[in-house]
């Protein structure tokens, strides 16, 4: 089997805890219940992205490359199972702003992703990571993948 950095994949599942914006103020939700919500729905999508990284490039057929895994599992995972289940949760009053940023950071490290496949296997918090910066975000905002 290949090793395709799953440290980083891990990695980024956390830092892709802390992405989530919008909701109206009413329906926002307490940092705390923002946190346990986005913390529960990471560590879902973390094991996700530990079952493609482990499943990807066994088996038979076409040669796979990091590329391909980056576009048909990490992206999509990211999207589907990480990003759109806590940006609907919405942002905690008075934290739009940060929460703001943690998205961008996430969508910019998914753009980099994207255009340089390879990256995926940056060690987690490295000047390659791309996911460096949302990590690091998500970290000062409080927020853990366990």
């Amino acid at each position: 089997m290949r090793t395709i950095g799953l440290a980083a994949i891990c990695s980024a599942s956390l830092a892709f805890a802390a992405v989530g914006c919008g909701g109206s103020e009413k329906n926002s939700p307490t940092k705390q219940e923002f946190v346990s919500q986005a913390n529960s729905i990471c560590q879902k999508a973390g094991h996700k992205l530990e079952a493609a990284g482990q499943s990807f490039f066994t088996g038979g057929g076409a040669q796979k490359t990091e590329g391909d895994f980056v576009n048909q599992k990490v992206a999509p995972i990211f999207q589907h199972d990480l990003l759109d289940p806590i940006e609907a949760l919405g942002a905690p009053k008075g934290d739009e702003d940060k929460v703001s940023a943690i998205l961008d950071a996430g969508h910019q490290a998914i753009v980099k992703l994207k255009a340089h496949p390879l990256l995926i296997k940056a060690p987690p918090g490295s000047a390659k990571d791309p996911f460096r910066d949302l990590g690091r975000l998500a970290t000062a905002y409080g927020l853990r993948c366990a």
